[in-house]
């Protein structure tokens, strides 16, 4: 790994570096991402392209009151969020076709071209994917921490939903309901984004 890729790989993992290196380039972030606060109810994360989006979306369909973040995608975010006592729900896909998906995104980024071969790239990021959950599971024991896996909840939404419901509690609307009027919406808002940047599972990106 580069000098690069380890500085990187530090600031990600380490908790007050990163709030440091997120304060100073907030700006150039997407606005709806921020750090973990102590009043979040939830913590939803997972390495890039594993569905974060989606499945965030869905929860919050179900559960619109819960106040919550995600979307940091790194280890230092995880822990602050432990740190605060917030439940954290972390995503995991495979990580071949999580890898393969990061990879398609970055190639077809515009303005932005590859600075590394793609061999390069891909070795960099499945060993992104594997310290990620490597360090989720030296916490697994945590009951603030938990696992979902991608390829079994992206065939049943309901039981995704079922699994939110015993982890928050309370009684939502039906799922079959929540899950329909989320699809139409998420289907509306795909139509507007090339593939490559698409917040749904796609074949066509792995």
């Amino acid at each position: 790994m580069s000098i690069k890729g380890k500085v990187k790989r530090t600031f990600k993992s380490n908790k007050y570096l990163y709030k440091i290196w997120f304060a100073a380039n907030q700006k150039k972030l997407d606005s709806t991402v921020r750090l973990p606060r102590k009043t979040d109810e939830y913590y939803f994360d997972g390495y890039p392209r594993s569905g974060n989006t989606f499945f965030r979306g869905l929860l919050k369909r179900a559960y619109p009151n819960l106040n919550g973040t995600s979307h940091l995608h790194c280890i230092a975010g995880l822990k602050i969020a432990l740190g605060l006592q917030i439940k954290c729900l972390i995503i995991i896909r495979n990580p071949v076709d999580a890898v393969a998906s990061n990879v398609y995104t970055k190639i077809h980024r515009q303005n932005n071209p590859l600075d590394k071969n793609i061999e390069v790239l891909c070795n960099e990021l499945l060993s992104e994917w594997f310290n990620y959950y490597n360090f989720c599971n030296r916490e697994i024991d945590s009951p603030l921490l938990n696992i979902i896996t991608f390829e079994t909840v992206i065939n049943d939404e309901v039981m995704y939903l079922s699994f939110m419901e015993k982890h928050f509690g309370g009684i939502m609307a039906k799922k079959d309901d929540v899950i329909s009027r989320f699809k139409e919406t998420m289907a509306q808002k795909e139509k507007r984004k090339q593939v490559a940047y698409s917040s749904l599972p796609s074949k066509k990106k792995g």
